[in-house]
């Protein structure tokens, strides 16, 4: 979505005739500055629950070693 909406602020400059309009650069900034903001939530949300074995699914065996799920896409 915030690609989207950096597209389209683009384009809003591209056709604004003046300066004057900053709905373009309005919304390039908040975008911009959204994935900033959404990358960096997402860090401490990782930060904060590293150690947490059932939020991350790292699961022990009867052996005692330690594996880790993960999702794969092929």
């Amino acid at each position: 979505m915030a690609m989207l909406g950096m597209m389209e602020g683009n384009l809003l400059n591209s056709i604004a005739i003046s300066n004057s309009f900053l709905g373009g650069y309005a919304l390039n900034h908040l975008s911009y500055f959204g994935i900033l903001t959404f990358g960096t939530i997402l860090v401490a949300i990782d930060f904060l629950t590293r150690k947490n074995p059932e939020f991350w699914g790292n699961e022990t065996r009867k052996e005692g070693s330690k594996y880790f799920i993960s999702l794969r896409v092929k």
